[in-house]
Formats: structure tokens, C-alpha cells, sequence
């Protein structure tokens, strides 16, 4: 058999495994990527001596179609923000993802003057644990309880070693608990959304997986992955969770709760074994909590896919749907989470155009429409969507962080946003482009980061730095509080995208024109207009790589200002009244 060996770059990781194009083939590789991201903020990924031998292909194989521009699919999915039936923003509909470290400084951050206000200004609601790093929390003991056990452990002991232990930016003292953010968020009138980690917990003195390798495996392998399904380690599991939420009610700390969510990106297991672990989670919280909003993952359907029934994500989710049926809780989850990240891949000599470009609208609505129509088809039909990951940043950009930071991202994050807020069976999403190693401070020689994945940056002086991605997302937020959206019949450009709303307010339109022309949009009664604008899609806030913003010219801030007309300038974001 020829076998792949794929190396992270920069560490001693290293993983082989058998070559073919197979579901197991691309999970691995998938996984492999997703690793390298996390690593160091982009999938660097080596791929060394490959042999393959292969059937020659058929005509039909041979002919070239860029899906990217024109897919199957475009005359009958939209490219265009579109809005089928009226819907009103609920109050817990925007949230922001909150690294478990908040922001690379732990509770430095959190204890900032205005803290609470900037984040309301984005909704008031932050995910944590952040992304994958729910993978090693371990109610209730914090990160420097089990550091020292996970390291005498040695290799990549269940694969928390080489996620956690050799990266120095997750310092254990710095790295923020449960107890402490319960207890900052209440205190700010802030809400959570909490994940539990379903597959493993820390006794105190050894890890417990719900599945088990050998002792001598656990050094290379991730249980979750190959290894044997243990009931009775999902019954110790879901005990200890139980005393998180005992600790939670006691605290008075459910209201500061806004959902909690089962795990993050369970991709490793198979979808029934995941689907066993939710069930067992949710019956115990309903229990306890029965108004508990619960939130469950599921994977998306790719980009331009040729075959969504084929797909390795769709496959995995209908059998977490399977198995959660057979559990009898076709009424016991209120969301279902897929990840949506169109741009994940983007170079650095294309990320300006497609963040530009609109193919991105109709993969969203396709991904969304295949999502909910299997969930309609396994009994779940009073369950919505809440995106709990989704965002624009492109992890193969090499310190190029200007670009994520830039008009165009900015204009891309609120298309993306006006596509699934659109879509009538979302109530809410976690932009995770907001925060990651994001402390900045010159006294203590600590830069922007060149991470991927943040927008916003909090310096040692109790500022606040803004990036357009940034200011249009609290845009988007302003014009959908308290508003109720509306459809609409207008004719606009391409690359022109508009959504209605009534609110309080009055009548009102938010308007993303993400061309190189301007247009004035005239409809009665509306005469005055805030939009935020840049001379090109490429400006930036951050003037600088590696600016601490205390410095003038350090920070150009690119805030939205308001007019008395309706003419929209070239690449900007608007709102009209």
C-alpha cells in the first residue's frame, strides 16, 4: 500500500497513512490541515515520496469546469442576497468567538475599562472555549492543574500534547477557566456560549476518553479516531459535566449562559459515536436545565462539491442525525451548527478578488438549503440553525495579516453575514474572525499578531483597535437590533447587495456595494445614509505589521460617518434611513 506522510511545519508532528481516495483518506488530511492551522495560523503542510498508480480517466473526467466561477448549480442558486420570508433578529442572534486566553493576555483583557460595552457593540455573547481548544478543558480543573501530568506523558498523548503543551502562546497561567470567565461575564451583564467536552475529562490524576487505545498508542494516536468505545467512560464523562452545571445553577450563572453547545468540530469520531455522546449530555442537562438551549454540530457541505451526497462532512452529519433520532431527540435540540468558511484556503494573489466576487453568497445558501433539508428529512423540523463558526479569514496568507484586516474583508464578512441571516431557518451565528492572540502592548514587546483569524486588537492602555471586518460586522448588528427583515424587490448591480428592515427606527436599508463604481440607491422617504468607505479595497487600519497602536500613524482608523444622501461609494458598507 503507498502511503502519505504529512508533516506540520515548525514541529516534530509527523503522521502517515494510507494513500487512496477514500473517506478515511480525506478525514485524515482534513485533520492534518486543521492542525497546521492551529499550529501557526496557516496549513503548512509537506507531502513527501508519493506513488500512485490509477485508471486512465474518462472524457468525462478530462473536461475543465471552474467551479469557483461557474458551478453546476448557478442558475438555480443565487449569487445575490436573497430573502424569502420576513424574520425578526432575536437578542441572542450575534456572537463573537472569545479565545479561552481572551486575547492572548487572560484576565488582563476581560478586566479592561470598557470591556463590556465593545463587546455589546458586537452582540454581547462570546463562544468559549475558542475553536478546538474545548478539546482540552477539563472541568473543573484549570490548565496548570494538568499541564504537568499531560507532559510527563509524553509524545502526543490523545493528541492534547501537540494541540496544547509545545506551544508556548497557550501559557497555563494566562489560559482563562470556566470559573473565570462565569464569573467576569456575570459580573459585565456578558453571556457565553459554553461547550462541553463530551469525549474526555481529567480525574485529577489521569485523562479519560470516551474512547481508548492502548497506554503505548495514546503517545501517537487520537483515541477518538481508532480507538474502542467505552459506555462506561461516557457515563464518567457525563457525570462530571453534570457537576458543571450543578456549579452553574448554584453560582447563579444560568443566565449568563446564552447556549450550550456539544463540543466543537467532532469530525475525529464517527457521527453515530458523537451522536451517542450529545444524547447522553442533553438528557442530563434537560434534566437539570430544561429550558437550556442546546446547539449541536454538524458538518457543512463543501464549496462547489460535484456530489453533496458523496461528501465526507454530509455522510458524517446525517449520521449524527441517525443516531440523535434513535435517541428520541428529534425535539430535543434547538440548533444545529455547521462551520462556514469560504475563503479557509485563499492565497494571498486571490484573496482580494474573491473576497470581492460573489460566489461565496450562493455557496452559503447551497450549503444552508442541503443542511436543512436533512434535517427535515430525519424528523428534526422545529430545529434552526445557529452558525456557531463562520468567518472570512484565509489561513494560507503568510505575514500578510494587512489583508485580513483590509475594506475587502470587511465588505466579504457582512456579505457573508447578510447570506446567513437571510436564510430562514438561522437564528444566529459566532463570527470566530473577532479575537485570537489579540493583546497588544509595546511595554511588553507584545505585536499584532500575524494569526489569521482577528479583527480587533485590545492594547495595554485600554484601547480599542477597530479593523473594517470589525466596524462593518457592529454595522450589521446596529441595523438588525430590534428590526425585523423584510423582502424586497430591487433591481441593483451585480455585486451590489441589499437587505430591508422595519425596526423603530423607521424603514431601513443595509446596503454592501462591492464594486468599483458608485450608484445612487433612491426609494421614498430615505435621505440620509452612514457608510464606511475606504479609498481602495485594500486599506487597512493597521498602517504597520506589527503597529501597538500608541503611536500616531501606528492606526489609520477606517470608522463608518454619515451623509445626507443616498449616492453609495465604491466598496463600502451602508446603512439608509
Amino acid at each position: 500500500q503507498d502511503l502519505i506522510s504529512v508533516s506540520i511545519a515548525g514541529t516534530q508532528f509527523k503522521q502517515s497513512f494510507t494513500l487512496g481516495l477514500s473517506n478515511e483518506f480525506w478525514k485524515h488530511a482534513y485533520l492534518m490541515a486543521q492542525c497546521g492551522n492551529n499550529n501557526d495560523g496557516r496549513g503548512s503542510i509537506t507531502i513527501e515520496t508519493i506513488s500512485m498508480t490509477a485508471s486512465s480517466p474518462s472524457p468525462d473526467d478530462m473536461v475543465e469546469i471552474d467551479y469557483g466561477r461557474r458551478p453546476p448549480d448557478m442558475n438555480t442558486v443565487p449569487d445575490q442576497i436573497t430573502l424569502k420570508v420576513a424574520k425578526t433578529i432575536g437578542a441572542n442572534a450575534f456572537s463573537v468567538a472569545g479565545g479561552s486566553s481572551a486575547g492572548g493576555e487572560g484576565v488582563i483583557t476581560l478586566a479592561q475599562k470598557g470591556y463590556g460595552d465593545f463587546i455589546r457593540s458586537f452582540g454581547g455573547i462570546s463562544r468559549f472555549p475558542y475553536g478546538l481548544e474545548i478539546s482540552f478543558y477539563f472541568w473543573p480543573y484549570e490548565a496548570k492543574d494538568w499541564i504537568t501530568v499531560l507532559g510527563a506523558k509524553g509524545g502526543s498523548y490523545g493528541t492534547i500534547e501537540r494541540w496544547y503543551y509545545p506551544n508556548s502562546y497557550k501559557i497555563p497561567e494566562k489560559t482563562l477557566s470556566y470559573q473565570t470567565m462565569l464569573a467576569a461575564y456575570k459580573k459585565q451583564n456578558l453571556k457565553l456560549i459554553m461547550l462541553f467536552n463530551v469525549h474526555a475529562m481529567f480525574d485529577g490524576h489521569e485523562f479519560v476518553y470516551v474512547k481508548t487505545l492502548p497506554e503505548e498508542k495514546m503517545k501517537a494516536q487520537n483515541p477518538l479516531d481508532g480507538g474502542t468505545l467505552k459506555r462506561d467512560n461516557l457515563a464518567k464523562i457525563v457525570k462530571n459535566n453534570a457537576t458543571l452545571v450543578d456549579y452553574v445553577i448554584k453560582n447563579g450563572y444560568a443566565n449568563t449562559i446564552a447556549f450550550w453547545e456539544m463540543d466543537n468540530e467532532r469530525w475525529d469520531m464517527k457521527g453515530k459515536e458523537y451522536a451517542e455522546c450529545v444524547a447522553a449530555h442533553v438528557k442530563m442537562l434537560r434534566e437539570k436545565l430544561p429550558g437550556a438551549k442546546v446547539i449541536v454540530c454538524l458538518g457543512d457541505l463543501p464549496g462547489f462539491s460535484r456530489n453533496a451526497d458523496r461528501e465526507h462532512g454530509i455522510l458524517w452529519s446525517k449520521d449524527v442525525l441517525i443516531g440523535l433520532k434513535e435517541a428520541g431527540l428529534t425535539n430535543g435540540i434547538d440548533y444545529f451548527a455547521p462551520h462556514l468558511y469560504p475563503f479557509l484556503f485563499d492565497k494571498a494573489d486571490v484573496i482580494m478578488n474573491d473576497q470581492l466576487d460573489d460566489w461565496s453568497i450562493r455557496n452559503a445558501y447551497r450549503s444552508l438549503d442541503y443542511l436543512s433539508n436533512l434535517l427535515d428529512a430525519q424528523g428534526f423540523i422545529n430545529s434552526k440553525f445557529y452558525v456557531s463558526e463562520w468567518g472570512v479569514q484565509a489561513d494560507s496568507l503568510i505575514e500578510r495579516n494587512e489583508l485580513l484586516t483590509s475594506m475587502a474583508t470587511g465588505i466579504s464578512t457582512v456579505k457573508e453575514m447578510m447570506a446567513i441571516y437571510s436564510h430562514p431557518r438561522v437564528e444566529g451565528s459566532t463570527w470566530h474572525q473577532f479575537l485570537q492572540k489579540s493583546f497588544v502592548s509595546r511595554a511588553k514587546n507584545l505585536p499584532i499578531s500575524q494569526w489569521g483569524e482577528q479583527t480587533v486588537y485590545f492594547p495595554d492602555e485600554g484601547k480599542y483597535i477597530t479593523t473594517p471586518p470589525a466596524e462593518a460586522f457592529k454595522m450589521f448588528v446596529s441595523f438588525c437590533k430590534g428590526a425585523t427583515l423584510i423582502p424586497e424587490t430591487i433591481t441593483l448591480p451585480k455585486g451590489v447587495h441589499c437587505l430591508g428592515a422595519n425596526s423603530a427606527n423607521g424603514k431601513g436599508y443595509f446596503i454592501v456595494n462591492s464594486t468599483a463604481k458608485p450608484f445612487n440607491f433612491i426609494k421614498k422617504g430615505i435621505t440620509k445614509r452612514s457608510s464606511l468607505f475606504a479609498n481602495s479595497p485594500e486599506a487597512t487600519s493597521i498602517i504597520k505589521y506589527g503597529s501597538f497602536g500608541d503611536t500616531p500613524g501606528d492606526i489609520k482608523p477606517i470608522v463608518p460617518k454619515n451623509y445626507n444622501d443616498t449616492v453609495i461609494p465604491p466598496y463600502s458598507v451602508n446603512i439608509l434611513r
